[in-house]
């Protein structure tokens, strides 16, 4: 059976193996030290092993096994023959903060141009999958059920954190379904979104999350309006989205804070500088919720991690 590297996959851990789709993802034998050469912000010591803060470079940290007959890819991705790993790809991308990705073998000497860095956002859906654990006896390897998991009877028994390849397999299921993928014209607005999570100023992290709001937007109203009329600069993009996925109540107060990033936003776009009408927190705010608004897209409910909910009803409605 053909099997393949995978690039830069951190797994959860005690974890050496995750079945997602039909894909079968193993740890390398070297995996420890490759984990240890990604880029690493902050010193850990409580996981596995311990991790020092280093620039870091890619790393093959796994290998994957591919199916004898590879189902299609669920999302649209514009070029020959995507398959559902290039979905699961996407979604460990996602979800582990760091560009994840396969290569041939023939090809694991080439020049690899994608970013190794981790991503500077994106948090507040990576914490949107629900937690679930195992307990597994070291010695045996073997998974163990509730009733039998005690120390006594298992004294290398460790309890593992299996939400990556839980959620990752529930995030593969929406997908998937017809129902979403009209919804959502087969997930194109997934493709902005990884852009929009990568190392940049904040000014261009910014304008890709106001795209895809704006493209979330136009795919709700595409059988009302005509391209030319989803255009119009007048529609009310922004505050119908967070009517639709956030459920808000606007006032007249809201609507004027819309309008007044709104206009900075544009500013930006034509003469590209930050106008002094926004600060810097606002707009790492609407990336934020930008993140929340991508994890009810895959029916998760978002992380409040970094306080967005409460920001949300500050931005929204002002005292002052």
């Amino acid at each position: 059976m053909q099997r393949k590297f995978v690039y830069n996959l951190e797994f959860r851990p005690h974890v050496n193996q995750m079945q997602i789709g039909d894909y079968l993802f193993a740890r390398v034998p070297e995996y420890e030290n490759r984990v240890k050469n990604l880029q690493q912000l902050v010193d850990i010591h409580d996981g596995e092993f311990h991790l020092a803060p280093t620039t870091g470079t890619h790393q093959i940290t796994a290998t994957v096994q591919i199916p004898e007959k590879e189902k299609v890819a669920a999302l649209d991705w514009g070029h020959n023959n995507p398959t559902q790993l290039n979905d699961i790809l996407l979604s460990l991308t996602l979800f582990t903060g760091r560009n994840v990705f396969e290569i041939d073998n023939k090809d694991k000497d080439k020049p690899v141009i994608t970013d190794q860095r981790t991503f500077n956002y994106g948090g507040s859906l990576e914490c949107a999958l629900n937690y679930e654990s195992e307990f597994f006896d070291q010695d045996s390897g073997r998974v163990l059920d509730k009733s039998e998991a005690n120390y006594m009877t298992y004294p290398m028994m460790v309890q593992r954190d299996v939400s990556l390849e839980k959620g990752v397999n529930a995030v593969l299921a929406t997908i998937s379904t017809s129902e979403w993928q009209a919804k959502y014209d087969k997930g194109y607005f997934l493709f902005l979104y990884r852009q929009a999570l990568q190392r940049a100023i904040i000014e261009t992290n910014f304008i890709l999350c106001w795209t895809i709001w704006e493209h979330l937007f136009a795919l709700h109203k595409r059988d009302e309006l005509s391209e030319t009329e989803l255009m119009n600069s007048k529609l009310k993009k922004i505050e119908f989205i967070f009517e639709t996925y956030f459920q808000e109540q606007l006032t007249d107060k809201s609507k004027l804070e819309i309008e007044r990033v709104k206009r900075a936003r544009n500013r930006l776009v034509h003469f590209g500088k930050k106008p002094e009408n926004v600060d810097f927190k606002e707009m790492e705010f609407f990336i934020r919720t930008t993140d929340c608004l991508a994890a009810k897209t895959l029916n998760l409910t978002p992380s409040n991690l970094f306080n967005t909910e409460e920001k949300r009803k500050e931005f929204l409605y002002p005292i002052r």
